[in-house]
């Protein structure tokens, strides 16, 4: 028996370890959530998808997709729009490429691409649903390959309109027929070529019109505007009354994307982006906004800070970020995706002031403790002043509790509000507890935020999804993902579409693709069928009344966080830092290090204007170590202007810049630092608490010069030493602030009797130069 209960102890040890469960990712909803009305496929033996769709006024869902090839069998007789065409060829499977040379997997084999609008042989259809999407009422199709549609939308009288790719028989679609004049370019490396817009009877039995037109367009869009206008998206954007006669052109830089978009209310045009540009330590991916007017004036440089300036010292916002996706909401509002790889971001400022954090904080989600991954900021930027008005940051939590990538495809806003967004993640996406299955976590997902970002209104993933390229999305790449928005009964409703297979490979397992209500549950087959997810959002609750604001609230004019009064500081209980040695000299030298090393924030009191960031180089010096205080004698200057493009008369100093590339260089000379004082600031910690910090600094004497004016100072200097924990100070930092009259300084904008808070920031160094290679 002895025996018997030894071999049992050695093999329980020897036993592997039962997994430890994984964390919940189940995200408590707001109290106005949202209702999943219905999840169906819609497809037979060949291979369909689903790429737009809206809502009738009798409530009727419109679903608006592409088959591919010549089958196409769905539950009901399938019509036909206009005159038909002979049946397309067997789709052959297109290679995916990687760049100039076909894609392969890790195994060596070819890697094809998902069907897509691209392709030839794909031909639009509409199919009309109950409201509820539990009963498939109509299907009509295109003449065969006519067109393949990306885009569509609903009018108030239920007319469909659907934009796409126009095949050669595009005219075969019948109904008043008229070409565009053609948007200009070679069309090199465009994904469509020739664009059509078609305008249906409300049963889609008949085209009412159709135009088309010639030129390198991205996916083709279409929208309605709040008069009725139809907005046709193809290379510009074409805008048509409703009797489809070409009213407007819309000119769009670059060519009408997912990166850029064109106000409803007054034709501003948002054009968003990326570039590279060094900050002098190491790459960094820099995003960019541009706002234009109708006419193609460039009106607004938004973001774009320059790598030099972002790798300061006192800066270092050096996460890689880009402007993925960007749209408009009916009132104007600028939305936005901005990819980033991690939470060290551009993003987290204001768009017009890096040195100003957003103040939304969103869903309270951080990159904390993140390494490098991919995680998403959704941003809306105010029609006006273009300040964030709703802000969050969006990720993953991966199975260590730490961030974990995630990405968007698509997003769109509600009529109530409320943001609409699709897309892919790691493990560990943040999902509702009416999620639709109950597979990992991770693939493709659907997501509902509160119009200010702060609710986390619906959240599923939908494996099976994404089997098809629908239309264009982030980053100008194809997506898995379409959204659609409307108001049914004076409550908003979101359509998710997609193409699907019947699951995902989860491990060993397939995790069924969801339906619910469904008036198809199972896949057809194929290489994709149409997929739709039907939502309807609950009205917001009530909230209470705002609190009346304080009597006397200050009044613009105070000091700005260029002001000594807004100066770091220390805690005074805090142990100062060790401090370098007797004698210790510090270079500012223009050739060492090799980055920039001096930063100059210049803000208006009042506010009205916006703030100008400067950067440059120590022109020469040094600052020397004394027992009774620091000796200094430097002078540094800022030739590197950030954002020095677009409105001037929005900025500090735009009046001074005649020409961007060169614009007005300031600099400031320290002839002497008094001896050291102290003072106390009042200022805020994290959670709103006011604390009090104890400020040490000299009051210099010098000269600040910007462009031809030149003005004796005596600005407040703090000094600061750095270094490693294990070793004595390398480095100095100094701080000089100064307010001045704007008149003194040329600065018209900032009024007569403006003032102006300037901060100049500035790095030393042991070491003159480099240090001699071995």
């Amino acid at each position: 028996m002895r025996v018997l209960f030894a071999f049992a102890a050695l093999a329980a040890l020897a036993a592997p370890a039962p997994a430890q469960p994984k964390p919940d990712r189940t995200w408590k909803p707001p109290a106005d959530g949202v209702e999943v009305v219905a999840a169906t496929f819609l497809g037979g033996k060949g291979t369909e998808w689903l790429a737009s769709g809206g809502f009738q006024p009798d409530g009727r869902v419109v679903l608006v997709g592409n088959v591919l090839g010549p089958t196409f069998e769905v539950p009901v007789k399938v019509g036909v729009i206009g005159t038909d065409l002979p049946a397309p060829a067997e789709p052959k499977p297109v290679p995916a490429m990687d760049g100039n040379k076909p894609k392969v997997d890790k195994d060596g084999k070819p890697v094809m691409e998902r069907p897509s609008w691209r392709h030839d042989g794909v031909t639009a259809f509409v199919a009309l649903y109950s409201a509820d999407l539990k009963v498939l009422q109509s299907v009509a199709r295109f003449p065969w390959a006519a067109g393949a549609a990306t885009a569509a939308a609903v009018g108030p009288d239920g007319s469909i309109y659907v934009a796409g790719r126009a095949g050669d028989g595009i005219a075969k679609l019948g109904g008043d027929m008229a070409e565009l004049p053609a948007v200009p370019g070679d069309g090199k490396g465009a994904r469509c070529r020739h664009s059509f817009v078609a305008r249906l009877a409300p049963d889609a039995t008949r085209a009412v019109w159709v135009r088309h037109v010639a030129g390198p367009a991205s996916a083709p869009t279409v929208a309605l505007a709040a008069d009725g206008k139809v907005l046709f998206g193809a290379g510009n954007q074409h805008v048509l009354d409703a009797a489809g006669k070409l009213v407007a052109t819309v000119t769009v830089p670059g060519g009408l994307k997912p990166t850029s978009s064109v106000s409803p209310t007054d034709g501003t045009v948002a054009v968003g982006g990326e570039h590279h540009w060094a900050t002098g330590r190491e790459p960094w991916r820099c995003p960019t906004l541009n706002l234009y007017t109708a006419d193609g004036t460039l009106r607004h440089q938004l973001y774009d800070w320059g790598g030099p300036y972002v790798g300061l010292d006192n800066c270092r916002q050096v996460s890689d970020t880009a402007v993925r996706y960007v749209t408009h909401d009916a009132s104007g509002g600028i939305l936005m995706y901005l990819w980033s790889d991690g939470g060290n971001s551009v993003a987290t400022t204001e768009p017009f002031d890096v040195r100003l954090p957003v103040k939304p904080k969103g869903l309270g989600l951080t990159a904390a403790g993140a390494g490098v991954l991919s995680c998403v900021y959704l941003i809306r930027l105010d029609p006006k002043d273009h300040h964030v008005t709703s802000w969050t940051f969006w990720s993953a939590a991966g199975s260590n509790n730490k961030p974990n990538s995630s990405w968007v495809d698509q997003m769109a806003r509600a009529p109530d509000g409320s943001l609409a967004f699709a897309g892919r993640s790691a493990w560990g996406v943040w999902q509702t507890k009416d999620r639709l299955t109950g597979a990992e976590p991770q693939g493709d997902y659907v997501a509902v935020l509160s119009e200010d970002f702060t609710g986390l209104r619906f959240s599923s993933v939908v494996p099976g999804t994404g089997a098809a390229e629908v239309t264009e999305g982030a980053s100008n790449r194809g997506s898995g993902w379409a959204v659609a928005t409307g108001t049914v009964k004076g409550k908003s409703r979101v359509l998710f579409l997609a193409g699907a297979t019947e699951g995902r490979k989860d491990g060993d397992e397939t995790a069924a693709t969801p339906t619910r209500n469904a008036a198809q549950e199972k896949f057809g087959g194929g290489l994709s069928d149409g997929y739709a997810l039907l939502l309807e959002l609950a009205l917001p609750a009530a909230k209470p009344a705002p609190a009346p604001a304080p009597a006397a609230a200050p009044a613009p004019g105070g000091p700005t966080r260029a002001a000594f009064e807004s100066a770091r500081g220390r805690d005074p209980k805090a142990k100062p830092g060790p401090a370098p040695a007797e004698g210790t000299v510090f270079h500012f030298s223009p050739t060492f290090p090799k980055y920039v090393t001096v930063d100059a924030e210049m803000r208006d009191r009042t506010g009205k204007l916006w703030p100008a960031f400067l950067c440059g180089k120590p022109v020469d010096g040094t600052l020397t170590v004394r027992a009774g205080g620091p000796e200094a004698k430097l002078t540094v200057a800022c030739t590197t202007l950030a954002q020095p493009n677009g409105d001037r008369g929005a900025r500090l100093i735009g009046a001074l810049v005649t020409d961007p590339k060169t614009p007005p260089p300031l600099t400031l000379a320290i002839d002497a630092l008094g001896p050291q004082k102290s003072a106390e600031v009042k200022t805020t910690d994290n959670k709103g608490k006011e604390v009090v910090r104890v400020v040490n600094y000299h009051e210099a004497k010098g000269t600040l010069t910007l462009g031809d004016k030149k003005v004796a100072v005596a600005p407040k200097v703090t000094v600061g030493y750095a270094g490693p924990k294990d070793g004595p100070p390398d480095a100095v930092r100094l701080n000089a602030y100064v307010t001045l009259r704007a008149a003194d300084l040329g600065l018209t904008g900032a009024g007569a009797d403006g003032t102006v808070d300037v901060r100049v920031g500035m790095s030393g160094t042991l070491s003159a130069g480099p240090k001699p290679k071995k």
